[in-house]
């Protein structure tokens, strides 16, 4: 962008000169592509230049850097870091924050800023061997379930994996100033297709035994199943200060969810194809936002306690997992009540989900350009 081309105001918003995305007012670099959006004066010339610029390129006036202090004031309205007492205001606190209109939030912990250790980056290998394992022994007992249909389950396979790629990569671009590595990511989504299977022996077992198999009590099972393996990422020594905020936990949940969603949908599409073709296919993409929410919720709380220093070895970090289940039983019950009339409300349920992850994501971020992540103070880890 040249250093004398402004930016552009529509409807409140500063449009980038780069890219043309629309960025909150006060944003001092754009949020999709880091463009300067404001300008400074050089004290011995008088030339104007893009903010970011460490030296006048009219005079060669050396600019003192920002503190990350003076960053993290350059924009006003900032959420004061609200209290957590116990789960019930865990709960009402979450629905403020992710379902309500809200600020940035800009007090937190030396957690945001955390490393992950080299070590975890040297056995990067060891995580893609498990991630390989679990998710060819979720791949495995669905494939061999859906033998017993028609239509080759490697077909439903593809159809399953196309969507799912689509909305990782839609929910992995979002993830622009602290980038999570990809072998963490690929564990998470492998993870997901794992979780069918616990969750196939608990919905076996504790559904069919206790709720007589009704498929709303299946959120019971599935959302403890999916967001466990986010909690391992979170917690687990190697991997936890990867896990740096809510916008890495949503991406994570995100991705437990869809494999989750891959591997049910192999299922769902194996078993219908015959009679409904693409029909099946295209509902199924879907519907697998359900469980990209779902979980992306859990997973969203849990990098929200961890960024303002709260502890995840407590009830209170199961709420964004409560939310899930709500959600999941819901989901399930209004196909339980009202049958194939339900298609039209999950047609315009699923979009409306990934909008509002998109939403969800698009806050997380503007959270993460207060902490300076825009400028430089992400925790880069040059190893990656």
């Amino acid at each position: 962008m040249s250093q004398y081309q402004q930016p552009q105001w529509e409807q409140g918003y500063i449009v980038c000169p780069n890219c043309g995305a629309r960025n909150p007012p006060g944003t001092l670099y754009c949020m999709r592509c880091g463009a300067p959006l404001a300008y400074k004066r050089c004290p011995r010339c008088g030339a104007q230049v893009p903010i970011n610029a460490s030296q006048c390129p009219q005079c060669g006036y050396v600019f003192q850097p920002s503190s990350l202090t003076a960053v993290r004031r350059t924009m006003a309205g900032a959420t004061p870091l609200p209290g957590v007492g116990g789960l019930m205001e865990g709960l009402k606190l979450f629905y403020n924050l992710v379902f309500k209109k809200r600020g940035p939030i800009l007090n937190v912990t030396s957690e945001v800023y955390a490393q992950m250790p080299v070590q975890a980056y040297m056995e990067r290998d060891k995580f893609l061997f498990a991630a390989a394992a679990l998710f060819l022994m979720g791949i495995g007992l669905v494939l061999l379930l859906a033998a017993r249909y028609p239509v080759s389950p490697l077909v439903s396979l593809l159809y399953a994996l196309i969507p799912a790629a689509i909305y990782m990569w839609y929910i992995y671009r979002h993830d622009r100033f602290e980038p999570e590595p990809l072998w963490l990511v690929i564990f998470a989504f492998a993870w997901g297709v794992f979780s069918s299977v616990i969750a196939l022996i608990l919905n076996m077992t504790i559904v069919d035994g206790l709720c007589g198999g009704l498929a709303p009590c299946a959120g019971f099972t599935e959302e403890p199943s999916k967001f466990l393996g986010v909690y391992l990422i979170a917690t687990l020594p190697l991997t936890r200060n990867e896990f740096n905020d809510h916008l890495d936990g949503f991406l994570y949940g995100a991705m437990a969810g869809l494999g989750f969603g891959v591997a049910e949908n192999v299922l769902y599409i194996s078993r219908s194809f015959a009679q409904l073709g693409m029909g099946i296919v295209l509902l199924r993409a879907t519907t697998i936002l359900m469980h990209m929410f779902t979980v992306g919720l859990a997973g969203w709380w849990l990098g929200y306690l961890k960024m303002t220093g709260r502890p995840l070895n407590t009830p209170l970090s199961l709420v964004g997992m409560l939310y899930g289940i709500a959600i999941h039983f819901t989901w399930n019950s209004l196909g339980y009540i009202f049958g194939p009339a339900a298609l039209l409300i999950v047609i315009i349920a699923g979009p409306l989900m990934l909008w509002y992850s998109h939403k969800i994501l698009s806050a997380a971020l503007l959270d993460e350009y207060y902490w300076g992540f825009a400028q430089g103070y992400a925790p880069r880890e040059r190893f990656k």
